[in-house]
């Protein structure tokens, strides 16, 4: 089922536009056919014009394989397209399912895999939004502490915010020792291997809260009595 919809949509649209360009293509140069001309000012001139109409069929060319990258890309069917479950939905893009941590709230669910990779779906009328729909991420700098890193799955939809802190430690702090701004725990999520290598343990600690309202542009985070601002770096990739 992976992109067949939005295939079947791209290769139909794609086709259509195509044809239509063909036909209007033949129908130019069977009226501008320089054997049709009376003189030789007429056929230098409708030469010109077919020169000119070369170098547009090769920019409607390059135009049509970018229509057909963007149409490719663009999500279309998230519209429209609802799943049954958290994992029908995750696999529909081909996501691993095996040990994910699914985040279940009121409006919306946020899924942590075993990759620290974070999606989020909105619940619609009891079943699950296309992946990440209207969803940003944001990266925040660990700024010492005991955070070893930190980012925040913003859902739009849901005016909602999914903040994940990742915490280096020998053992596993309890809920109330990972605060925000001093007063909010995080909650645990699950323990995350890392590969090995000097100066740091081999597991670290991930935690999480939801927060109302959009991603803030810095966090106070406090892990056992130690306390870090973190800056934010990246939206969707692009560093601020």
């Amino acid at each position: 089922m992976f992109y067949i919809y939005r295939g079947v949509f791209v290769a139909f649209a794609f086709g259509l536009v195509l044809l239509l360009s063909i036909r209007t293509l033949k129908r130019y140069l069977s009226a501008h056919n320089p054997s049709d001309c009376t003189c030789d000012d007429e056929r230098v001139k409708v030469r010109k014009r077919n020169t000119v109409l070369k170098v547009c069929v090769f920019v409607l060319l390059f135009v049509f394989l970018t229509m057909l990258l963007l149409l490719c890309k663009y999500p279309f069917e998230a519209k429209y397209m609802t799943f049954c479950s958290v994992e029908d939905a995750l696999s529909y893009k081909f996501i691993d399912t095996d040990g994910i941590s699914v985040s279940d709230y009121d409006d919306c669910v946020f899924v942590l895999d075993k990759e620290y990779q974070l999606y989020s779906l909105t619940k619609i009328q009891g079943k699950y939004s296309f992946v990440d729909y209207g969803c940003d991420d944001y990266y925040y700098k660990a700024g010492g502490c005991l955070v070893d890193r930190c980012k925040a799955k913003y859902n739009s939809l849901t005016d909602k915010t999914f903040y994940t802190v990742v915490v280096d430690t020998d053992k596993k702090p309890q809920d109330i020792n990972v605060e925000l701004d001093y007063c909010e725990p995080f909650t645990y999520i699950r323990d995350y291997e890392l590969r090995p290598h000097s100066g740091s343990n081999n597991k670290v600690w991930v935690y999480a809260i939801l927060k109302d309202g959009e991603p803030e542009n810095g966090l106070t985070v406090g892990v056992e009595g130690e306390t870090a601002y973190l800056d934010l770096k990246q939206i969707n990739g692009i560093y601020q």
